[in-house]
Formats: structure tokens, C-alpha cells, sequence
């Protein structure tokens, strides 16, 4: 843990958390504009609980792929291993914390529980597979 190049895991964490945070709000600014023109694109009722369920976890796991390929594409002196990866998912564990300090409005990017962390992990560790060293 002494070793890592936490300055690099912070910038890149900082980055993921971003380009989620604006995703998800222009998410919420888009669905609020079909609401406003009336249009019914609702799923049908039984179709609820599992989309309840699917869709955070999608969110999950998208961020810990997006901190992994954001990484490998810009912090290109970051040698990716199993020990930096786990680095990172702290770093981006962080921010996500701070990031529902602050009176940011969201649809899906909210504050951490149990299985944001396990979609995170499972995320990053599946899309940086490749990576896996000792």
C-alpha cells in the first residue's frame, strides 16, 4: 500500500466519479423532459421489481469497468495489477462518498451500500481481467 501511485488513483477515481455524476444527471434531465412532453414509456408492471434491481447493479458494475478503462487509457504510468486495482476501487470508493456529501441531484450515482461496493468490485475486476498479476 506504501508503493502505490495514490496521486495517480485519486485523479483517475476523481475522473470516473465525474463522467458518472454527469451522466447520470443529463440521465435525469432527459427523463424529465419526456415526462414534461407526456410521453407514457413506462414498463409494465411486472417488469418493476426486476429493473429495481438490475439497473443499480448495471450502474455498479459500469463504474468499476470505467475506473479500470479510464486508468489503462490515461494514467498510462499506472502499472494496473491486482493491488493497484483495489487501490483504485478505494480511491473511487471515496469519492463516490463525497460525492453524496454534496447536494448533487442524481437518478442512478448515489451513496455507497453493500452492493454498490460488491458492483464495483466485480465490475472493475471482471473488464480488468487482463491485469491480474501477483
Amino acid at each position: 500500500m506504501k508503493y502505490l501511485p495514490w496521486a495517480e488513483l485519486f485523479q483517475s477515481a476523481f475522473v470516473t466519479v465525474a463522467i458518472a455524476t454527469v451522466l447520470d444527471y443529463f440521465l435525469l434531465l432527459g427523463l424529465v423532459a419526456i415526462a414534461n412532453t407526456g410521453m407514457n414509456i413506462a414498463p409494465p408492471q411486472f417488469l418493476l421489481p426486476l429493473i429495481a434491481l438490475l439497473i443499480p447493479a448495471a450502474v455498479s458494475l459500469g463504474i468499476g469497468a470505467l475506473a479500470i478503462f479510464i486508468t489503462a487509457r490515461f494514467f498510462r504510468q499506472v502499472l494496473l495489477r491486482a493491488g493497484t486495482m483495489w487501490g483504485l476501487i478505494g480511491c473511487v470508493l471515496i469519492f463516490l462518498f463525497l460525492r453524496s456529501l454534496l447536494p448533487v441531484p442524481g437518478l442512478l450515482v448515489g451513496g455507497i451500500d453493500y452492493f454498490s461496493i460488491v458492483g464495483i468490485v466485480v465490475g472493475a475486476f471482471t473488464y480488468g481481467r487482463r491485469y491480474w498479476r501477483y
